[in-house]
């Protein structure tokens, strides 16, 4: 007997023809459930396969395993509307839930950039305002993933209310566009229709502090700045926009975007920490510290919890030793010393993962037999370090 789900594994509509004339059995499927009208959505089987497995008996309302039927996968490709019509036709349930909640509607919105196909499933009686087990409905899905505005808009026009919030974070749909969708027009469609641009979550973060923090579209950042968004805001912990930044970006464009609408580039947070101080712990990205430093940020601050300077911060925790170069570059004291004692040098060789920063402070001519108050030089320090111990480096620190 034909294997009818081979034949859907093509996408070509001959060959599951050819697969059904021979007695295949239009209902198979695989070790994950999927079945062959399933495969002739995913693929974009011509029309006239579907047809055919529906006229031999295939059955539109199968289960996958993870809870997701053929309606799923036809409403979630641009060209499926007549799939997508004929599902409906059959019978297709247009408020199924996979296992994790998650609707066509939804599904279509995350992924489809058509917004005729979104308009059609809310024809056939989508439930517009349907939550998912994340607490995630078709507008925040939309805000989250969709290449196209336009399907948000949308949605919105079809009475979605653009206030809503996610059930965890209490993200709005506008945030969750400013973290995960890497279309700035997404941002500027929200806005359009109503969007708050400083709607903060109860933790206080703002759209503007998760595009500038997680997404890798600087437009986005761009795009809320030119919105009203408000840099000075901060978080319940005290992080502003520009920490955020600091911490996670690339390069120093959204830096420079952020210091251009006016962010404190000093600004503490709780903990006494400032934009430069967490670039340096976190960001191995050299430019984003020189962006930080050409902007004004302070070198001789001090965080609350160790006293430490940036300086100190990059040797014991930046593994590019670029970001050490520039803070010299820009007036930092390669010999500086903490209250007890400790040294650049035995910073990087007390914590930092790469050898070659201590390396390059020994070339900068500081002494590893210099010792702290607890008598400790570099060495002694590097030989709790596994990164460091028994390195090259290692061995000079030892002289």
């Amino acid at each position: 007997m034909a294997d009818v789900l081979e034949a859907a594994q093509t996408g070509d509509a001959n060959e599951i023809k050819a697969a059904l004339a021979e007695g295949g059995n239009p209902n198979v499927c695989d070790k994950l459930g999927t079945t062959p009208l399933m495969l002739a959505a995913i693929l974009g089987a011509d029309l006239s396969a579907s047809t055919a497995l529906i006229q031999a008996g295939a059955k539109v309302d199968t289960l996958q395993n993870d809870g997701m039927t053929a309606l799923f996968f036809a409403a979630a490709k641009a060209k499926n509307s007549a799939l997508v019509n004929l599902l409906l036709s059959q019978g297709a349930n247009i408020n199924a839930r996979d296992k994790k909640g998650i609707t066509p509607l939804m599904f279509a919105a995350s992924l489809n950039p058509e917004p005729a196909i979104i308009e059609m499933l809310l024809d056939a009686g989508a439930e517009l305002n349907a939550r998912d087990k994340d607490g995630l409905s078709a507008l925040l899905w939309a805000a989250k993933s969709n290449p196209n505005p336009a399907v948000a808009a949308l949605l919105i026009d079809s009475g979605a209310d653009i206030r809503q919030r996610e059930e965890k974070f209490g993200a709005t749909p506008l945030m969750t566009a400013a973290k995960e969708n890497r279309n700035p027009q997404m941002i500027s469609v929200l806005l359009t229709m109503g969007a708050k641009v400083n709607r903060a979550t109860v933790n206080g973060f703002t759209p503007l502090m998760l595009a500038a923090g997680k997404n890798p579209n600087p437009a986005v950042t761009e795009a809320l700045l030119t919105g009203g968004a408000d840099v000075s805001m901060k978080t319940l912990e005290g992080r502003t926009a520009l920490m955020f930044a600091a911490e996670n970006a690339r390069d120093a464009t959204v830096i420079d975007a952020l210091l251009r609408y006016g962010a404190d580039v000093n600004a503490a947070d709780n903990r006494g920490a400032t934009p430069l101080m967490l670039a340096v712990i976190e960001n191995t990205s050299a430019s984003v510290t020189e962006a930080l430093l050409k902007g004004g940020a302070n070198l001789a601050v001090s965080d609350k919890v160790l006293n430490a300077s940036p300086a100190m911060w990059a040797a014991a925790k930046n593994p590019n030793p670029q970001v050490l170069e520039t803070l010299f570059k820009y007036g930092a004291n390669p010999f500086e010393t903490m209250d007890d004692g400790k040294t650049l040098l035995m910073a990087a060789a007390s914590s930092n993962d790469n050898p070659a920063v201590a390396g390059f402070l020994l070339e900068q001519g500081l002494d590893p037999k210099q010792a702290d108050k607890y008598n400790a030089t570099a060495a002694d320090y590097a030989r709790n370090n596994p990164a460091l111990f028994n390195t090259d480096v290692y061995w000079r620190l030892l002289g």
